[in-house]
């Protein structure tokens, strides 16, 4: 009787966390989500021909910094502030963000907390100087 009885009590357990809990892999918009891939697609197409490129630095204690590489070298023609975002991969309550400041020599500084292991997908949409 021990082991049926075991199974039971497993089995509400299970049910109990499935009711209780959330699974953040799992989108409850995935529909909107993947109409928005062709969105992106096309923005890391025009970035390509329009010769944009950036490489960011993200050191261990929060500091960032943020190269651009644009077929345009007049450092007035970047927005004065950007915004970084940084994803997780899986768990959607580890995204974070920072502004960024273009500084004199063209690079972008600012902080962010500090990411822990694991894949990390990075993001740089310019945002408008207030």
């Amino acid at each position: 009787m021990a082991g049926p009885g075991i199974v039971v009590v497993a089995s509400m357990v299970t049910l109990w966390l499935a009711a209780t809990t959330d699974d953040a892999v799992v989108a409850d918009d995935y529909y909107k989500r993947g109409l928005s891939i062709n969105q992106r697609l096309e923005r890391v197409d025009r970035a390509a021909a329009l010769g944009l490129d950036a490489v960011a630095d993200i050191a261990a204690d929060g500091r960032v910094r943020v190269a651009l590489a644009s077929a345009s070298a007049d450092i007035d023609a970047h927005p004065a502030v950007i915004v970084l975002g940084v994803a997780h991969a899986t768990r959607g309550g580890l995204d974070r963000s920072a502004e960024l400041v273009l500084g004199p020599d063209g690079t972008y500084d600012g902080r962010i907390e500090p990411v822990g292991p694991g894949r990390w997908l990075s993001r740089l949409p310019a945002k408008r100087a207030r």
